[in-house]
């Protein structure tokens, strides 16, 4: 599988190490530069029309900083991209690796030019690495589901552990990492644990169901709510809702499959 070229945004407040930046990015064939912002409302709407894959980010923006941008991007349900977080203050990035762990990929403490060469080509190889991961995962839920080899069945018989399981998909409330290669199917009133991966779960089921993070799959006509801020899905079970988390990889795929009005 080919990666494609890194759509790149250069988000900084201060024109001179934007500009250098920039003129230093350009050089990696890897990225493809789509736009440069300086503050929180400019590099909003620029994410917003471009969708870029990657973004270098200084935390302190005009008008704010990283966190509070980031924050608007998730409340209004937009794709965060990937992030080299560049800072001159080293506190600053504990946060940042804490509360968004999941989008920043790299860090350049400033000043960052003495031996840029080799801090930008470890940036750009940690991004690509993260993309590439994204695609695998991509190509793995398009998958043909059960609905169209059984169109008829509203259950399978799954062969598991030296038996014929039977699971009934209107029965089942989600799916869950196991760890070892095997899944946790949770029903309404029971779980069974299952010699399957999700990858190979999801190829077995309907379309009804929809992978939300790296460690669940969830039966979307179980969704009682969807907390956009919190990012988290709330899935009706017979004893206990529970309440899932929703990753950003799976998030947009997930609100364009809910019947919103």
């Amino acid at each position: 599988m080919n990666t494609p070229k890194l759509k790149c945004v250069v988000l900084e407040d201060e024109d001179d190490i934007r500009q250098w930046l920039l003129k230093k990015l350009t050089t990696y064939p890897e990225l493809d530069l789509v736009g440069e912002a300086a503050s929180i409302d400019e590099a909003y709407s620029l994410i917003a029309t471009t969708k870029p894959d990657v973004a270098f980010m200084d935390v302190h923006l005009i008008g704010g900083n990283a966190f509070t941008l980031l924050s608007r991007l998730q409340a209004n349900g937009l794709p965060i991209p990937y992030i080299v977080m560049a800072t001159g203050y080293p506190d600053y990035v504990m946060t940042a690796l804490n509360d968004y762990r999941q989008y920043i990929v790299q860090y350049l403490v400033k000043p960052f030019i003495e031996d840029w060469r080799t801090k930008f080509r470890k940036a750009i190889d940690a991004l690509l690495a993260a993309k590439m991961k994204d695609l695998i995962e991509t190509e793995t839920i398009k998958i043909t589901p059960t609905q169209e080899k059984f169109p008829q069945t509203d259950f399978i018989f799954l062969q598991n552990k030296g038996k014929l399981l039977r699971l009934d998909f209107d029965h089942i409330a989600y799916l869950e990492v196991a760890g070892g290669g095997e899944s946790i199917v949770v029903m309404d009133d029971t779980y069974h644990v299952v010699a399957l991966t999700l990858v190979k779960c999801m190829a077995l089921l309907p379309a009804h169901f929809i992978r939300v993070s790296k460690s669940n799959i969830i039966n979307i006509n179980r969704v009682m709510t969807v907390n956009r801020n919190e990012r988290t899905v709330e899935v009706r079970c017979t004893s206990k809702n529970k309440e899932i988390g929703i990753s950003n990889t799976y998030y947009v795929a997930l609100m364009n499959r809910l019947p919103l009005v």
